[in-house]
């Protein structure tokens, strides 16, 4: 039976929490995964996901990218290199792991696919027993199978057992009554290999956001927000910079010119074809109040964070002014002829010294 394309058997055997091993299928494919109990699920998760700190890698080390992170390859290999650190794709030789929270998946009993990319996933899944079927209710099952996912006879003879999802239509089939559903927790053959690396050469894994918060961040001024402008304007190349440009910039100190860019093309950065990544969705969530703040509040607000230059609060304060002469009380005063009165900006500088800003969570 094959068990493992990553370990020797020696090797998988020492992983004694493993309850058993077997071939997932899928339409069009198939891999090797290895069931644990619900215990061992969360500590091999918490396993993953227990971040060593940056500052303790030594420069030269060769560092492994684990699935389903957020970022592009090339951007953490751009990264990585501010540190002196390399990529690897050789697991093998790895000295630390890239990691991040989507090294598990769920899939519920009415879902109809699992996620191939994550190491490890929690799925209702149908189990084919071998044990509790004739020569020729097995025989059906392998040819149906391996003309499904490609799969050689002679690998699927060698199993015990196949598990496969609802995305395999398998109404018809004499051999389903031998099949039984339910809730599984799995680990994939790279998982499971990429653990053993983590017990037996004691790799450690940092998580992708660190490396980015170890790093100095950009503050986006009007040249970077011009440049910014005519990025979202571009290709889906440039517009993909761009959006990292935002990802990765000195937020508190940028919130003007990230404001006018939410104000100026909400819709190309709100709705940017990748906003389902958790990088994206952080983001969003960290300036969500900048998408309804007036000019007034505004003003409030970037005093509060401590970047409401001269500039900035001349632009916003003559805007206001506008506004109050075109549709406010001087309006107002001018149509009835009734009152004399004038209102004009408060210097930047006493502004600065007498205002306490009525605090905005952002």
């Amino acid at each position: 039976m094959q068990r493992s394309i990553k370990l020797t058997e020696e090797q998988l055997d020492r992983l004694k929490f493993i309850e058993g091993s077997g071939l997932l299928v899928r339409p069009g494919n198939y891999y090797n995964i290895h069931f644990v109990n619900g215990d061992t699920y969360s500590k091999i998760y918490k396993m993953f996901t227990a971040y060593t700190d940056i500052s303790s890698i030594p420069k030269d080390a060769k560092g492994f990218i684990l699935p389903k992170n957020n970022l592009k390859k090339d951007d953490i290999k751009e990264i990585c290199k501010r540190y002196d650190l390399k990529i690897t794709t050789d697991i093998s030789k790895a000295d630390f792991f890239i990691g991040n929270d989507h090294v598990s998946a769920y899939c519920s009993m009415y879902d109809y696919t699992v996620d191939s990319r994550a190491l490890m996933c929690q799925a209702y899944i149908n189990l084919f027993d071998y044990e509790h079927c004739g020569p020729k209710i097995k025989n059906e099952f392998i040819n149906f199978m391996s003309s499904l996912a490609g799969i050689t006879p002679d690998l699927l003879n060698e199993q015990t057992s196949i598990a496969y999802t609802k995305e395999i239509n398998t109404r018809y089939e004499d051999w389903t009554m031998y099949a039984t559903e339910g809730k599984s927790n799995y680990i994939t053959d790279e998982g499971i290999y990429i653990l053993y690396n983590m017990l037996s050469r004691k790799v450690p894994v940092v998580s992708v956001d660190s490396l980015f918060k170890g790093i100095d961040k950009v503050t986006i001024d009007k040249d970077i927000y011009d440049t910014l402008v005519m990025m979202f304007k571009g290709t889906d190349d440039d517009k993909a910079v761009a959006i990292n440009m935002l990802y990765n910039c000195n937020i508190d100190a940028s919130l003007y010119y990230i404001w006018k860019l939410i104000n100026d093309l909400s819709y190309v950065i709100v709705y940017y074809k990748h906003r389902n990544t958790k990088a994206h969705k952080t983001f969003m969530e960290s300036i969500m109040k900048l998408q309804h703040l007036d000019n007034i509040e505004a003003i409030a607000l970037f005093k509060e964070k401590n970047c409401l230059t001269k500039e900035i609060y001349e632009d916003l304060s003559s805007k206001i002014l506008n506004r109050v002469n075109s549709y406010g009380i001087i309006e107002e005063t001018k149509r009835n002829n009734v009152l004399n009165i004038s209102i004009d900006i408060i210097p930047y500088e006493i502004f600065m010294e007498i205002t306490k800003p009525e605090e905005v969570d952002v």
